[in-house]
């Protein structure tokens, strides 16, 4: 594919010969350098991202963690850990503990 782009561009500049035809191959060429480095960052980004993803469910296992002894410490106070931790809003002990996670996300980040 790209032997055939380069083509177009080499046929531009050598058979048509003029001003129009050579702004037109230079334009291609600037976009073809452009469009390869948006790919690169994109790349980059998207590496940035998967490590990011990786920290935050990091933080929310330990989050997570951390919930589940205060349940255990804090329990006398209520008869049963998992009811502790409903009462204090905190979905620490089931499978869904990253919907809680989001809703606090989102609260956080759009007040009101």
């Amino acid at each position: 594919m790209t032997a055939v782009s380069d083509d177009i561009t080499t046929r531009l500049r050598r058979d048509c010969m003029s001003l129009i035809a050579d702004e037109a191959a230079d334009t291609i060429d600037r976009l073809r350098a452009e469009r390869d480095e948006a790919r690169l960052e994109l790349k980059v980004m998207t590496e940035e991202h998967r490590l990011a993803c990786e920290d935050r469910d990091l933080m929310q296992r330990e989050r997570d963690e951390a919930r589940r002894m205060v349940c255990g410490l804090d329990a006398d106070i209520m008869e049963d850990q998992v009811e502790y931790a409903r009462h204090r809003g905190w979905d620490c002990f089931g499978p869904n503990t990253c919907k809680e996670a989001q809703h606090d996300l989102e609260a956080d980040t759009h007040p009101g």
